[in-house]
């Protein structure tokens, strides 16, 4: 790697790994790592929890990075009934590898998928669910829904943009006392 920036990245990895190794500690992602091999390397092992787990619920979905799809891939046996939940407009977590195209890819290796889509929503009013439609119809690699509910047009929506967190606190807690 020629890029500075990729360079210092790797020793710092490269340090981490030794001073874990040493101390015989490993994080999450590790654990992740060595369940995956442990299955993908040790074919008793895989079968064995493939007969014992037929069916494998994962929830949060949109959540999950490439490491535990693939740990899923290997946990389903050709007998397994796997059931996701997830919701491609939910994805936060980006930054810690979390890969939402993993919902359409299950959707593609998975055989005889069903999909349903929970489009009502119990929370939210028709005025808040008309902005978030409108809003997240702008992402283009999303597979799509339409929010709705039964529920009350509820209040307009308003927008402060405080100059900063006293400007901030000092706003909402107006506001608290103005509801009272």
């Amino acid at each position: 790697y020629r890029d500075p920036v990729t360079q210092t990245y790797l020793q710092l990895y490269t340090a981490y790994q030794d001073a874990c190794d040493r101390a015989g500690l490993v994080d999450f992602a590790e654990i992740l790592l060595r369940a995956l091999e442990l299955l993908r390397d040790n074919k008793h092992i895989r079968e064995h929890y493939q007969a014992r787990f037929k069916h494998i619920l994962v929830d949060e979905f949109q959540d999950t990075n490439n490491i535990q799809y693939a740990w899923l891939r290997m946990m389903a046996g050709p007998q397994s009934h796997v059931m996701i939940v997830g919701d491609d407009d939910q994805s936060i977590y980006g930054w810690r590898g979390a890969k939402v195209e993993n919902i359409e890819k299950f959707t593609l290796e998975f055989p005889s998928v069903n999909t349903i889509r929970l489009e009502q929503n119990y929370r939210s009013t028709k005025t808040i669910l008309e902005a978030s439609n409108t809003l997240i119809a702008n992402n283009t690699e999303r597979m799509g829904k339409e929010l709705w509910t039964d529920g009350n047009v509820g209040e307009p929506i308003s927008v402060y943009s405080a100059y900063n967190e006293l400007d901030e606190a000092r706003f909402v807690v107006g506001k608290i006392k103005e509801w009272q």
